[in-house]
């Protein structure tokens, strides 16, 4: 396959996984989960209906933060080498979220990864781990 005809089946998954995203998961949009520097969209359909359902659960809007991130803007923030956000992963504003009810919510639909900061709850679909920014969000959120 040539690169330009790569690109062509590209723009063409990504333009379908959109509109079929705009139905199945109707709470985020195809910009919000791509990278903010080029575009990218990594297609999870797992995670999507996990995000969407603890979306559903918590009847409360999610503000994504962060969603997938390509290695050049992941490096450029100073994310991890290896980064879950390399793939998908999330981390969701805690304005106007109870942050022990958001957690339980996205533990209970199978999220396995959990990033815990003084602002945002990471989660992702990778091992199961936890993990703290620092100590004040250790404190805040006790877990």
């Amino acid at each position: 396959m040539s690169f330009s005809s790569s690109l062509s089946f590209l723009g063409a998954t990504c333009a379908n996984s959109a509109l079929w995203q705009m139905q199945r998961w109707e709470n985020f949009s195809h910009t919000e989960m791509s990278c903010p520097h080029c575009g990218e969209y990594y297609h999870d359909p797992d995670f999507m209906d996990c995000l969407q359902k603890a979306r559903q659960i918590c009847a409360r809007p999610f503000r994504i933060n962060s969603a997938h991130r390509c290695s050049l803007y992941n490096a450029h923030i100073g994310g991890a080498p290896f980064s879950t956000h390399l793939r998908l992963a999330v981390d969701i504003d805690l304005h106007g979220h109870d942050r022990d009810n958001l957690y339980a919510v996205c533990c209970a639909v199978g999220f396995r990864g959990f990033g815990f900061y003084h602002t945002f709850l990471h989660i992702d679909k990778g091992r199961e781990r936890h993990w703290y920014s620092n100590e004040k969000a250790r404190k805040l959120w006790k877990i």
